[in-house]
């Protein structure tokens, strides 16, 4: 949250009660006649609006109206409150209204009128010209369409504040538009165009080259309309960000992947979802919240799916009406569309970090313990097997990279995945994806067969992005058969769900005959550890479990498997119970080769 002191001085904050007057403990001291020692209270209400109350003697304005003690009321981004002769502004990023999605609305149905002309006109008039004719032909209608727009004044100054907010976030983010230089002449790109009044806005939002990405970013969301307002930029300046937005936004629509193309380059957002009706939803921190963002029409939507998923090598249409594919970025996209979707196409977008998380990130966030990290360290090292289980966004594949990150360099890795996902640093990596079958239905590629394929490959280690179905006994065969140190996933709720999950998958293994038994047997001998990861409510993805698979018991036929490191409740804290991973008792019986890894110690460990 920012706090804008006199029109002029940036206070930010990283607090949700924030304190204001002249005792050196206030977490803004402001000094001056008429402010008490602690003037004014602001806080963050469980309705996640900003309240203010005064918490001296001396009065508060709140848009003129005074306000004394006890007296409080909800603060308001339109708001500014004075403390004597000391104005302020809240701004902050979750800043949101309904003035903004009416406008939203506004912008769309403009967008929407603009697109239909440009699809009227091109069906009419491109027959027999060349790729880069019907290019530049769409953007001529687009900009003769955007020359006779009468834009409202309120929906001049929104997009204005949008475009502005996009251009400080791509130079920001050194985002590179290579892509989209073909639309315009150097001097007409809306980066050329603007790059003074960027520079402007930079010195009045504070923006500084040492800053950290992840404020600079936070500053752009918060302050930029506050800037545009304080600097009173002139209508045609206005009129060209606005519209020049309106653009781009088009051109993404037409040549690239409409509203999600934004959505692409935050790097908050965990998952894309598009829903049929059009509406788009993202996952950020771990909770669904609504972009405020849609496509255009169904057609739109498809034409976008279709774009990803062909320059991927695969296709969707009515024969095969689902898709899994890899977006230019790494990202992952699934998409379904009629007649298996019933009401449009839908498609959701899994998106990973350009740098893999490794699990000193997991450290640092106070995911796992380092006596953990260290265990799973020495576990691969000690060339252990390992399945890590969990549900869907549990966190498997990131988990799986930052342990993948620990294989030496010096060892030959093998990775199968159906769609491509892991990304290791290693240079000695060979990646191999699975194949649907094409449009006769033939020359399918499956996992199963890309296992059987990797074995004559010479691995030194062998990574499964996710078992799904008769893999799994071509995994567990390759484990007792001298490929140590493998790695993969299985979606299950709990270690001993992941077993039988496993025994499951292998009796369906095609044209294997195998009893019961004989498959636990393989699992008992194959598998060292299971690690359970689970997706908590509030968002927050942790290691809960971390399981030995012991023996198997040849009286009743079941898989013995015991607990080493459990997420539970620990002993009081300063007056406060806590969670995390302990250690259980048990002592895995493979622990002398843990420390002839001379990573861990007995002592360390437990």
């Amino acid at each position: 949250m920012f706090l804008i002191q006199n029109n002029k001085f940036i206070h930010r904050f990283k607090k949700n009660v924030i304190t204001i007057g002249q005792n050196p403990d206030s977490d803004l001291i402001v000094i001056g006649v008429g402010i008490a020692p602690k003037h004014v209270q602001l806080w963050l209400g469980a309705d996640g609006q900003w309240w203010i109350k005064p918490t001296g003697d001396e009065p508060v304005y709140v848009s003129q109206t005074e306000l004394t003690k006890p007296a409080s009321r909800q603060i308001h981004f339109s708001d500014a409150f004075r403390i004597s002769n000391q104005s302020f502004i809240i701004r902050d990023i979750s800043e949101q209204s309904e003035v903004g999605g009416t406008l939203d609305e506004k912008n769309f149905k403009l967008q929407l009128g603009i697109h239909q002309r440009v699809l009227d006109t091109i069906k009419k008039t491109t027959s027999g010209l060349t790729e880069k004719q019907v290019q530049d032909r769409i953007v001529r209608e687009i900009d003769a369409g955007l020359k006779e727009v009468k834009l409202n004044p309120d929906l001049e100054v929104h997009l204005a504040i949008k475009a502005l907010r996009k251009l400080l976030q791509d130079r920001a983010q050194s985002y590179n538009k290579a892509a989209k230089a073909v639309f315009y002449d150097h001097s007409t790109s809306p980066e050329v165009q603007h790059a003074a009044l960027i520079d402007q806005v930079e010195v009045t939002i504070q923006l500084t080259s040492g800053m950290a990405l992840e404020e600079k970013i936070e500053r752009i969301e918060a302050l930029t309309s506050w800037a545009l307002q304080r600097q009173q930029f002139s209508a045609p300046t206005k009129r060209l960000l606005a519209l020049g937005l309106v653009k781009e936004q088009l051109l993404d629509i037409i040549f690239g992947l409409g509203p999600l193309e934004d959505l692409m380059s935050i790097s908050g957002i965990n998952d894309i979802m598009v829903l049929p009706s059009g509406k788009i939803f993202v996952d950020s921190g771990g909770r669904i919240q609504d972009s405020g963002r849609r496509m255009l029409t169904p057609e739109v939507s498809l034409s976008i799916i279709q774009r990803i998923v062909s320059r991927a090598g695969r296709r969707i249409d009515q024969t095969s009406p689902m898709a899994d594919a890899r977006v230019a970025d790494g990202s992952r996209l699934n998409a379904i569309i009629e007649p298996l979707s019933v009401d449009g196409p839908s498609l959701t977008i899994r998106r990973f970090t350009t740098r893999p998380f490794s699990i000193k990130d997991l450290s640092r966030k106070g995911d796992l313990t380092d006596t953990v990290a260290n265990f799973l360290h020495a576990c691969i090292r000690a060339r252990k097997n390992i399945v890590i289980s969990g549900g869907t966004g549990s966190g498997k594949t990131t988990l799986l990279n930052a342990l993948a990150g620990f294989i030496p360099d010096s060892e030959r890795i093998i990775t199968i995945e159906d769609t491509a996902e892991i990304s290791l640093d290693q240079v000695h990596v060979v990646s191999l994806q699975s194949r649907p079958p094409n449009l006769e239905g033939k020359n399918a590629i499956p996992i199963r067969k890309l296992v059987r394929n990797a074995l004559r490959m010479r691995p030194d280690r062998l990574i499964v992005g996710e078992c799904r179905g008769g893999e799994a006994l071509d995994m567990l065969q390759a484990m007792n058969t001298g490929h140590d140190g493998s790695l993969t996933t299985v979606h299950a709720n709990s270690p001993v769900d992941a077993a039988r999950r496993i025994e499951v998958m292998a009796l369906e293994a095609e044209g294997i005959d195998l009893p019961s038994r004989a498959i636990r047997e393989q699992i008992s001998s194959a598998i060292d550890v299971i690690i359970q990861v689970n997706r908590f409510p509030n968002g927050t993805r942790k290691i809960v479990s971390i399981t030995e698979v012991v023996d198997f018991d040849d009286e009743d036929g079941s898989i013995i498997i015991e607990e080493i490191y459990q997420y539970r409740w620990n002993k009081k804290r300063r007056g406060m119970s806590h969670r995390k991973l302990s250690f259980t008792g048990h002592v895995p019986t493979f622990v002398d080769e843990l420390i002839e890894t001379g990573i861990v110690t007995i002592d360390s460990m437990f």
